[in-house]
């Protein structure tokens, strides 16, 4: 779950962007 965790970060950050 720390991987994956990295990932949606910056799925989350780019979404944002």
């Amino acid at each position: 779950i720390q991987m994956p965790n990295n990932l949606l970060t910056k799925t989350l950050l780019q979404m944002i962007m």
